[in-house]
């Protein structure tokens, strides 16, 4: 079964707000390969990755297609959609947008997106 979720990534320091959009879609170009070393935290909706708003404006998001982790959230349908991803996946960048999601409460926002899918080998 697959999986659609979401990583916040905080782009370097130099990146504000202003230049996040230019930067993410220079160094994230289609069919660039990134490989994630390490355990990883997402969450299965965009308004949940973005509870925690970045001042700085330099944090886009991950949108990760895989069929690969363990979902943590709650079954009952609850708010948390907790799910962890495996160290060494290698992911394939499909491209960039800016997506608009709706929280549970009506509140809207817009993200920029960096969608991606996994081409990890069995």
């Amino acid at each position: 079964r697959g999986h659609v979720v979401y990583v916040n990534v905080a782009m370097p320091p130099a990146i504000n707000r202003s230049s996040l959009a230019a930067f993410v879609t220079r160094e994230y170009e289609p069919g660039e390969r990134i490989t994630f070393d390490r355990y990883t935290g997402a969450v299965h909706t965009l308004h949940e990755a973005s509870e925690r708003p970045d001042p700085a404006g330099r944090t886009a998001v991950f949108e990760i297609q895989t069929r690969r982790g363990m979902y943590l959230g709650n079954s009952e349908g609850g708010r948390r959609t907790g799910h962890v991803l495996p160290r060494s996946m290698v992911l394939r960048v499909q491209g960039v947008t800016e997506a608009t999601y709706q929280a549970p409460g009506g509140d809207t926002g817009t993200r920029l997106v960096i969608q991606l899918t996994d081409i990890t080998e069995d």
